[in-house]
């Protein structure tokens, strides 16, 4: 439907340590469910678009999972370095891509989303949530443990 009003739900986290993806998975889930009671329930919203940093890696892979197993639309925001690195791209619905080395997408990915969910996560995360607070976004967090092989 063209006047779908859509939520863009930004999910960041780990991206090259080791964490227990199931856990994250299980914690993502809780999250989608209390996001999905508190905007589509009350008819704010009609869909959600998980948003994320489009490698098939880390938290971004687990959240584009989570989206296609729940039906959800997703988009993901990189730089152009991105293309460079030889790190496998998830088949997202929507790319943007934004400045040309890492770091430099993050203003237009918080401009994007409407809540924040951070799983785990090191300093980009950090960083990007620290933006999301300042612009007034919805955040929900969760601490999850990395670890080495």
């Amino acid at each position: 439907m063209e006047d779908d009003k859509i939520l863009y739900v930004g999910v960041s986290g780990y991206f090259d340590q080791k964490f227990d993806e199931e856990e994250a998975r299980e914690l993502l889930e809780d999250a989608l469910e209390d996001i999905e009671k508190e905007y589509l329930d009350s008819g704010e919203y009609d869909d959600i678009i998980i948003v994320s940093g489009l490698t098939n890696y880390g938290m971004p892979k687990v959240a584009y999972q989570v989206a296609d197993y729940k039906g959800y639309g997703t988009m993901g925001i990189a730089p152009q370095e991105v293309n460079d690195t030889g790190y496998e791209l998830y088949p997202v619905d929507e790319i943007i891509y934004s400045g040309e080395s890492f770091g430099d997408e993050i203003e237009r990915y918080i401009e994007t989303i409407d809540v924040f969910v951070r799983v785990g996560g090191g300093a980009q995360t950090q960083m990007e949530l620290e933006l999301a607070e300042e612009e007034d976004i919805s955040v929900i967090e969760y601490d999850l443990e990395s670890f080495q092989d």
